[in-house]
């Protein structure tokens, strides 16, 4: 799909990770297929999408990667132990991308929101363990980030100079900080 894309509109110079999967499941019940696919997606997705855009942009010396991962990996979100796994990985991995692709020339940042109101929010509230719904239930009620105000925050990191680096966003609703 990079490639495809390269071939018609030019080289990729900013990629936002925003692919995300997660479910409210204790560790206990071992659904390993669930496992296994909010890596495929969380973690194998991402690293995909940066090995196919990475050498480009450090050949060109210049590029913009902004890896979305969450607030959780500041505080912990019982019942998305593997979620929560996947996205501390990905902080990793960007800490260290950064330090390496820095000198040439490239940008990486990461945007941890807290819960943002989308469709994949409500596909997880529906489909919790019930002891899972005990612990959650007031998520419905309460206030939430949208997709803009995300969007928001990665304009902001893609507008700065190119001597300025913003390596990382917390971004939290006002009414309900973690």
């Amino acid at each position: 799909m990079i490639r495809q894309t390269e071939n018609t509109f030019g080289p990729v110079d900013i990629l936002v990770n925003n692919a995300a999967l997660w479910h409210l499941t204790f560790m206990k019940y071992a659904k390993e297929d669930l496992w296994e696919e909010i890596v495929d997606i969380n973690i194998k997705g991402v690293l995909n999408c940066i090995g196919a855009v990475i050498s480009g942009m450090c050949e060109r010396r210049r590029g913009h990667i902004i890896n979305i991962t969450t607030n959780c990996t500041r505080k912990n979100l019982i019942g998305a132990a593997v979620y929560v796994g996947t996205k501390h990985f990905l902080e990793g991995m960007t800490r260290t991308l950064r330090q390496e692709v820095c000198q040439e020339g490239v940008k990486v940042t990461n945007v941890q929101p807290g819960l943002v109101d989308t469709p994949g929010l409500a596909v997880s509230l529906s489909n919790m363990d019930d002891e899972c719904k005990g612990l959650y239930s007031f998520v419905e009620r309460i206030a939430k980030l949208t997709a803009d105000d995300v969007a928001r925050a990665v304009i902001y990191a893609l507008k700065q100079p190119k001597d300025v680096a913003v390596n990382e966003v917390l971004l939290e609703p006002q009414e309900y900080p973690r």
